[in-house]
């Protein structure tokens, strides 16, 4: 069970998205969505990006307070509109 918060719709509050056996038909999302390998590419890319965003604002002295309100969408992902706390919150707790 995976939980991969897809395809621009991060602030859904669906179910977690399901990786079954290879071949095998693959829920990507919280909205019941489904995608190939190239949706999982794109959302690894996505969560590597967010990472990467995180650390640098942590290295630049950043507190959690002021980054979990960043809402600006992440550079190279506009797809997925504003920044949401909840992805913030984790991505800065993920690092800690």
């Amino acid at each position: 069970m995976v939980d991969t918060h897809f395809h621009g719709d991060h602030t859904h509050t669906g179910g977690n998205g399901t990786f079954k056996a290879a071949g095998a038909k693959k829920i990507v999302a919280h909205a019941r969505v489904t995608g190939g390998k190239a949706d999982l590419q794109y959302m690894r890319d996505f969560l590597t990006a967010l990472l990467d965003f995180t650390r640098k604002a942590k290295a630049g002295g950043q507190t959690r307070e002021t980054f979990i309100k960043t809402a600006n969408p992440l550079p190279g992902f506009t797809d997925y509109g504003p920044l949401i706390e909840r992805a913030t919150g984790t991505a800065w707790d993920e690092l800690s």
